[in-house]
């Protein structure tokens, strides 16, 4: 229940729109922000755990926040990609994350809330294992 709490506190509470906006920037601003909110979304966890525990949660929060790994996740899951056609061929075929990795007629109100409950629970599992495993 404390690391629930926990990362609500740090992604919720602590975390504000301006962080929350440009943290998935990509730009030097936006790397600060990440780190930013990284540094402070893991110190509370210092309560329930130790200096590596807390150093390992700010990492895959960074990761995962960063280079949005749970869009790229869910567009695999779904099998949803984008390509240019060019010349009677396809290029540049890559994971489509332009609507959170669902497809383009899923609605954006509904895409946002699944993308949101998947990315809080991977960092929760992520959160419980790095717990678990460093006491």
């Amino acid at each position: 229940m404390e690391q629930l709490l926990l990362h609500l506190f740090g992604d919720y509470i602590i975390q504000n729109d301006n962080v929350g906006t440009r943290k998935k920037e990509k730009s030097l601003t936006g790397l600060y922000y990440c780190i930013w909110h990284c540094i402070t979304y893991a110190l509370p966890f210092f309560l329930i755990t130790n200096w590596l525990g807390v150093l390992l949660i700010a990492i895959t929060h960074f990761l995962i926040d960063r280079w949005n790994i749970v869009g790229y996740f869910i567009a695999l899951k779904n099998n949803v990609w984008t390509s240019n056609y060019c010349s009677g061929y396809y290029v540049d075929k890559r994971l489509d994350v332009s609507n959170f990795g669902f497809k383009p007629d899923k609605p954006k109100f509904l895409s946002i809330w699944l993308y949101i409950f998947q990315d809080n629970t991977l960092h929760l599992l992520i959160n419980f294992a790095i717990i678990t495993l460093i006491k």
